[in-house]
């Protein structure tokens, strides 16, 4: 373990930036670092971990009490977050003004994107969900007068609200309502379809994280389309070229969130390693995504998003099973990727659980069944969503074909499935919030469970 993590710079450089950026909420938090100090054997191994935990306390943003008074209004302007999400109350964002960030509700206007910079003046109202909050907001702002947009944000964020508001039209126009909400979670991470009691049970069945895109969405497009990619005739670079490009517009249209940022990088350091002919690392992978995206949000720390993201990623990469060799009968051949697909969502239940005790008071008993169950209709339901909207434009029938026949068979499944494993009695426990030093110590005790896997030499 000593060796492997002191060959990783990025990796010690990742974890101690975390370190530092945790001091924002307690100095005393920068000391965390220490845990790594007996994994280290080596000079670059020392100077990557100074460089992060400067990079951490350099960048950390500055957390100011928020003062709710009754009736208050707040006036100034904010920058976009997020694009806006359809709700179904109309509109609404992630916003940042100052130091804080807020929800905001932007009526039924759709034209505002992400980056975009707004003038406003509005009410201050408390969170009524905890759910709302795992942005790092701290209230919800009502405007009391229309809201001015004073400069525009990136063309791409607003290309990438083009591509999704397609989607939705597509799917409200020939979708079934009963599937509609699900599918447009699953493909954009717009949950305005899916109502208090279908979002309770995709927690109790431990399944919530298929409606918010993230890196499993990410790796479900990107398989889809490098197997469509490997049958056209065209060099390697482009066409690995042509798969980052819609990789990050897919990115832009489901609202750039840190889990889909994270997945990118990844993708994107993945394909240059193998454009190189070289080994890909994962952690390291992980590592220089989790650098880049903290640099330019230090306050995305606090997401719950990224957060499970990169701790249920790193699970997978250090600890989930490899397929390798032939199958020696077609039972095998079978059962083999069935019971990965079970190792793998048991490593990612037993991985997140911590920070969902800490986040949430619950863990679902249930996830690692639920998430076997339902992990390749989900795959099969996105992809064909994708595909549908596609060639929506050039043939209706054949996008109308996709939905009927493909995707809502594969929607009513993956809602059977979280309605009734989330109904068992014993489907969630209940947690008291476990203390942030004990879930430190708890991953620290994690990792040094894991044991570098050789790859088999072939030949």
């Amino acid at each position: 373990m000593r060796r492997e993590l002191s060959e990783r710079p990025l990796v010690i450089a990742f974890l101690a930036m975390l370190c530092g950026l945790a001091s924002t909420h307690a100095p005393a938090n920068v000391f965390y670092v220490v845990a790594l100090a007996p994994f280290l054997n080596r000079a670059k191994a020392w100077v990557a971990l100074a460089v992060g935990l400067l990079l951490g306390v350099g960048l950390r943003p500055t957390v100011e009490p928020m003062v709710t008074v009754p009736g208050g209004t707040l006036e100034g302007t904010a920058t976009m977050l997020t694009s806006a999400r359809p709700t179904s109350q109309g509109y609404s964002a992630i916003v940042e003004s100052g130091t804080r960030r807020y929800l905001i509700w932007l009526g039924r206007d759709e034209g505002f994107s992400m980056g975009d910079e707004i003038r406003f003046q509005a009410e201050v109202l408390p969170f009524q969900q905890a759910r709302l909050s795992t942005q790092g907001g701290v209230a919800i702002l009502r405007p009391t007068r229309p809201i001015e947009r004073v400069r525009k944000g990136p063309w791409l964020w607003a290309m990438g609200d083009r591509l999704r508001d397609s989607f939705l039209g597509l799917t409200s126009s020939y979708g079934r309502p009963e599937t509609n909400g699900i599918v447009n979670a699953l493909c954009f991470n717009v949950t305005s379809g899916i109502s208090p009691v279908e979002y309770e049970e995709l927690r109790r069945s431990g399944t919530v994280h298929i409606v918010s895109t993230s890196g499993l969405h990410v790796v479900i497009v990107a398989t889809a389309l490098a197997f469509a990619l490997y049958q056209v005739p065209l060099a390697r670079p482009l066409k690995l070229l042509v798969l980052l490009l819609v990789l990050i517009l897919y990115s832009a249209a489901a609202g750039f969130r840190p889990p889909m940022v994270r997945a990118v990088a990844m993708v994107g350091i993945g394909l240059a390693a193998y454009l190189f002919q070289r080994e890909p690392d994962g952690a390291s992978a992980i590592a220089a995504s989790g650098l880049g995206y903290l640099a330019w949000s230090p306050s995305s720390m606090d997401d719950v998003g990224f957060q499970l993201s990169y701790v249920a990623t790193a699970a997978l990469v250090l600890f989930a099973p490899r397929l390798g060799g032939g199958a020696k009968s077609l039972i095998e051949y079978v059962a083999r990727p069935v019971l990965a697909v079970a190792q793998v969502s048991a490593v990612a239940t037993i991985a997140s659980a911590p920070l969902l005790a800490y986040h949430f008071g619950a863990v679902s008993l249930v996830g690692p069944l639920s998430n076997a169950l339902i992990a390749i209709p989900v795959a099969i339901a996105v992809v064909a969503s994708l595909a549908a909207w596609s060639v929506s434009t050039l043939w209706l029938g054949v996008s109308v074909g996709l939905l009927k026949l493909v995707v809502e068979p594969m929607a009513g499944w993956i809602l059977l499935v979280v309605t009734r494993t989330a109904a068992l009695p014993w489907s969630v426990i209940e947690t008291p919030r476990p203390q942030e030093w004990l879930i430190v110590l708890i991953y620290v005790l994690l990792g040094l469970l894991w044991r570098p896997r050789l790859r088999p030499v072939s030949g």
